[in-house]
């Protein structure tokens, strides 16, 4: 999706954050929000990650679901070579 989404930075972040590599998180969600400053998700992630680098990882994480209220169809396509 390049940079015209926020939400796949912003997952970048948070897998990286669950790999504890807390700096490349960090850049991550600053690029979701370099694509949409308003992406609240991301800017409560990247208020996050100092606090977790001090203790670690969450045990218990939380799934949202950005399109749940959306007429946007979503899908996935698994292509073969």
């Amino acid at each position: 999706m390049g940079d015209c989404l926020p939400q796949p930075w912003g997952n970048l972040g948070i897998c990286l954050m669950m790999q504890e590599r807390y700096d490349e998180a960090e850049e991550a969600l600053k690029r979701a929000l370099v694509v949409d400053p308003k992406y609240t998700i991301a800017k409560n992630n990247l208020s996050l990650v100092a606090e977790i680098q001090r203790a670690r990882p969450p045990e218990i994480i939380g799934m949202n679901d950005p399109f749940k209220n959306s007429k946007n169809k979503q899908s996935i396509t698994f292509l073969t070579e």
